[in-house]
């Protein structure tokens, strides 16, 4: 039902975890509960309408998702919140508090964790406290287009410049330097980019500016309501909104009208954190050198960053089929299933996603509509190359035609569906395999193996 995040990760997942990535930090990679700018993909949201850090007994993550969740469904109507959360799923204050939760929890309370342990930067406690009670008193009309006052300051850097770094947040200038590849960087203290001038990311540029990608990418000022745009970085008011015919213009959104805090999913929202640090702990603990160079991240925090986003999104996904009646969520066994997932060792859980079928079951009859393998009691959504939309029915098995999915050990070749292969044989692609991986030896040989085992 969650499926096998290590290998499910498309381009089109990749531009929304951009989006969300940016949304959920500063322009310096610094937790921003208040959004700010975000990449094409759409972005997530910002503030909070009640969550003030000193609360009695909530967790961290729960702190921030009552003031990010709160003040966005304050201050956003339902035309501005697809234009702010679009491509994230969030269609409700409580898809918004799962795919967040499981941002902060999976993301970056363990890379603030990392960076205080390694003595590279303090969280202060008073200060997050007083960036949500900042948020909750925040207007509708300085929040839109702005941070809050106090929320770039709750992590403490303690790396001076030109010393070694993870993240820009570790800096005392609040800027790190890292090679493409590389795991550890260098705090630089860069003077701010003038318009006009070189830039490769838009946080090189002076306030007011953003940095326009052309074939020689330069600092350029901020565009005003109704200029084209292409993403929220480049907007005044940090909102790039389509319109009915796709084109993209800056607006002024999230002014107020929103609908307001609702119900909540406590169980989907409490468990993402764990899952991931879950999945990002056993990456380094059970993968070889050559098989982490074959991720997506180079070391624990951007682990934890991806897959955080990653499974948020997937999480949101099932929480609006839960609504829409498409599937069933047991609490009990969904925290049972993510205990036993945490407690795995690297034989156990080498070649294996997480799954939670026991926990989350479809309830889309066979021959009825639907758009995820997951919503169908059949477990297989028969969804034509090019169609938004499926048919649950019963998944092809040996040597049906099949156009993508095939019954559990099957695979599709050719059109056809096959068995798939045994640890050991030769193949060419991953799915072929009914464990382990695709992997090619130094000649080029590829055969089915079990990545990530410890050995």
């Amino acid at each position: 039902m969650i499926q096998n995040i290590t290998k499910g990760i498309t381009t089109a997942a990749l531009a929304v975890l951009i989006g969300l990535s940016a949304a959920a930090c500063d322009d310096e990679g610094n937790p921003n509960p208040t959004g700010g700018t975000a990449g094409s993909g759409g972005n997530g949201g910002s503030g909070g309408d009640g969550g003030s850090g000193g609360s009695g007994g909530s967790s961290q993550g729960e702190q921030y998702v009552d003031a990010v969740c709160g003040k966005l469904f304050e201050c956003c109507n339902a035309a501005d919140l697809v234009a702010r959360v679009g491509n994230s799923g969030i269609v409700d204050y409580a898809g918004c508090r799962v795919l967040y939760r499981t941002f902060w929890e999976g993301g970056y309370e363990p890379m603030m964790a990392e960076a205080e342990a390694a003595g590279r930067a303090e969280f202060d406690d008073a200060a997050f406290a007083a960036c949500l009670d900042a948020m909750e008193a925040q207007p509708c009309g300085e929040f839109a287009t702005g941070g809050s006052v106090g929320c770039d300051n709750f992590i403490i850097g303690k790396v001076d410049t030109g010393s070694a770094c993870t993240q820009s947040f570790e800096c005392t200038s609040k800027k790190c330097e890292v090679a493409s590849g590389a795991a550890m960087g260098t705090c630089v203290d860069p003077a701010p980019a003038a318009e006009g001038a070189a830039c490769d990311d838009d946080d090189d540029c002076a306030e007011g500016l953003y940095c326009e990608i052309t074939g020689t990418d330069v600092c350029a000022k901020k565009k005003a309501d109704s200029e084209a745009c292409t993403n929220n970085a480049q907007c005044v008011n940090n909102a790039c909104v389509a319109d009915a015919n796709g084109m993209k213009t800056c607006a002024t959104i999230c002014q107020g009208g929103g609908p307001g805090p609702g119900d909540i999913d406590a169980a989907l929202e409490s468990v993402g954190g764990t899952v991931v640090q879950a999945m990002c702990r056993r990456s380094f603990e059970c993968c070889t050198e050559q098989e982490l160079d074959a991720s997506l991240f180079d070391n624990k925090a951007e682990c934890g960053l991806l897959y955080g986003a990653f499974l948020g999104v997937r999480l949101v996904e099932i929480h609006n089929d839960l609504v829409e009646g498409r599937v069933s969520v047991d609490a009990e066994k969904l925290v049972a299933c993510v205990q036993t997932f945490d407690m795995l060792t690297c034989e156990e859980s080498a070649g294996n996603g997480f799954t939670c079928t026991d926990a989350i079951k479809g309830l889309v009859a066979d021959g009825q509509s639907c758009t995820d393998s997951g919503q169908c009691t059949s477990t297989f959504c028969n969804v034509p190359a090019g169609a938004p939309m499926g048919t649950c029915a019963t998944p092809p098995g040996a040597g049906a035609p099949c156009t993508d999915e095939c019954a559990e050990t099957f695979y599709c070749s050719a059109g056809t569906c096959a068995s798939q292969k045994m640890v050991g044989a030769t193949c060419n692609v991953n799915n072929e395999c009914l464990e382990g991986d695709c992997v090619a030896d130094g000649m080029g040989v590829k055969t089915c193996t079990l990545v990530c085992d410890g050995i």
